[in-house]
């Protein structure tokens, strides 16, 4: 147990460098990619388009001081609100349309039996 014990530092760093990969990857695009993109989906579910550069700069700088252990709690906060922050966004523009998108996305298709025609010499009278 106290080999584990000592790995965890190592493990932290490891975790924390990762996620800040994840963000720093899906921010970079919203910032210097195809903006425009990003802002007709934001614009989908309601947010205006200020904010793609205001979550891209979050997740890129964020993702940024997340790998260099720069302020780690507060910028940690800042990832998790901007996250939620569309979530939230996305569930409550979905609730207004009735979650059609959500079901037809999610549902999966019902299995359906397949039916074999009785054969001419075995049907019931």
């Amino acid at each position: 147990m106290s080999f584990l014990k000592k790995l965890e530092p190592f493990a932290l760093v490891l975790l924390r460098c990762g996620l800040a990969v994840v963000f720093m990857y899906h921010g970079y695009p919203k910032l210097f990619g195809s903006t425009e993109r990003f802002v007709e989906s934001f614009q989908a579910i309601g947010l205006p388009p200020s904010v793609v550069y205001v979550a891209g700069a979050i997740e890129v700088f964020g993702g940024m001081a997340l790998a260099l252990g720069l302020l780690t709690p507060v910028v940690g906060l800042l990832l998790v609100l901007d996250m939620a922050g569309r979530k939230e966004c996305a569930c409550i523009t979905n609730a207004l349309r009735g979650c059609s998108a959500i079901r037809a996305r999610w549902s999966r298709p019902t299995r359906r039996r397949r039916t074999v025609p009785p054969s001419p010499g075995l049907q019931r009278t």
